[in-house]
């Protein structure tokens, strides 16, 4: 499975990687089986996070959570890491 940068934005895992490289992500998954799903979140939805925990796992749980809009609006330059 591809690895997927990954960045820590107040307990909501972000995948910070690029359309290429989710479509690979993507195509791994369908190619071991692993069923799953993607999510898409801005500002709003992280504020959301943080008093349901539900909502929060559902982000943290899928294949990949996609900040919606521009990433540099959500994300700090240079944060992203590996997980």
């Amino acid at each position: 499975m591809t690895d997927v940068a990954i960045v820590d934005v107040l307990g909501v895992r972000i995948s910070t990687i690029d359309q290429e490289r989710a479509r690979e992500t993507l195509f791994d998954a369908v190619r071991i089986g692993r069923r799953g799903y993607v999510t898409v979140t801005g500002v709003h939805g992280v504020m959301e996070a943080q008093k349901d925990e539900g909502f929060r796992a559902i982000l943290n749980n899928a294949i990949l959570t996609r900040p919606d809009g521009s990433q540099h609006q959500l994300l700090p330059q240079g944060t992203a890491q590996r997980g």
